[in-house]
């Protein structure tokens, strides 16, 4: 039995939550579908319709939530024993989404499906960073990520035993953007919970301007900064972030400071470059550094 937990973000998620619900008629088990809705203004008008299906629950709140207190109260009104999180700005791959799931829930794992992105580029030359970006560094086979189940977790697309979710959760400290991946991850390798990669990616569909992805990334440095400062993350999991781990490095050789005072010539270029017809994804790791440095202090 399953939960499909949706956290919603002014996404227009008609066309999901429709695959969902014939998805859901090609399981043997029962199956309910929770959207949690942290819109600026809610939306529900346009999915009334599908709203009124009796295995679909819709909660809209006024307040915005983090994305860690949304998957966290999505989790507590599910009522099934295996939860099943999607993003708003997804595609299912094929109507068998679910029951590819649902045919291994019996091996008592944290299960991830992958992450997936159209093949074509897309027309509109703002959105290239973030495909170029996706089909570099976010899709990759089960195989490869197994070689490294806990550092490969996405919340993207994964399924979780109700109970562990709720012994885990995500760690609502992490109130703005960045890095709740990452700690969920470490959490469950610290408890010893297994991480099951499988070939069932969920087509990300939602691809911001190269502008707003930038901004996104630099609220999740940020976030990082401060979880390095508020001493309440261990070394161990900083240690895990690749980021963090180059730019230790750098400060021990001493080039942090170097490359701090350069940030407004390296900036310049660099977006130059990510905000191009053929942006260079090397370009946007040395935008990150750059940007740490720059704020570090």
């Amino acid at each position: 039995m399953i939960s499909v937990l949706i956290p919603l973000y002014q996404e227009d998620i008609a066309s999901l939550l429709s695959s969902l619900l014939v998805a859901t008629e090609r399981l043997t088990e029962p199956a309910e579908i929770i959207i949690s809705d942290v819109s600026e203004s809610s939306r529900k008008c346009y999915l009334e319709e599908l709203l009124a299906h009796k295995d679909v629950f819709y909660h809209y709140h006024n307040e915005i939530k983090s994305r860690a207190e949304n998957r966290n109260y999505l989790a507590d009104q599910a009522k099934f024993d295996h939860l099943v999180f999607l993003d708003c700005d997804a595609i299912l791959p094929d109507l068998d989404f679910l029951v590819k799931y649902a045919e291994i829930l019996h091996k008592k794992s944290v299960i991830c499906g992958g992450t997936a992105y159209q093949k074509e580029k897309p027309d509109d030359k703002n959105h290239i960073l973030r495909w170029k970006y996706g089909t570099t560094r976010e899709v990759r086979s089960y195989k490869r990520r197994e070689e490294n189940p806990y550092s490969s977790f996405s919340s993207f697309n994964f399924c979780i035993p109700a109970k562990i979710f709720q012994e885990i959760k995500f760690n609502e400290t992490v109130d703005q953007y960045g890095h709740e991946d990452t700690f969920f991850g470490f959490e469950l390798e610290k408890n010893q919970i297994s991480i099951l990669h499988i070939d069932n990616p969920l087509i990300h569909n939602g691809l911001e301007s190269a502008k707003i992805f930038i901004k996104k990334t630099e609220t999740g440095i940020v976030t990082l900064v401060r979880m390095a400062e508020t001493g309440t993350f261990s070394a161990d999991f900083l240690k895990g972030i690749q980021l963090w781990k180059t730019s230790i490095k750098l400060r021990n050789s001493g080039l942090l400071p170097i490359i701090k005072i350069l940030f407004p010539l390296i900036s310049k270029l660099c977006l130059i470059n990510l905000k191009s017809n053929n942006p260079n994804i090397r370009f946007f790791d040395v935008y990150k550094l750059a940007y740490l440095a720059k704020i570090q202090g």
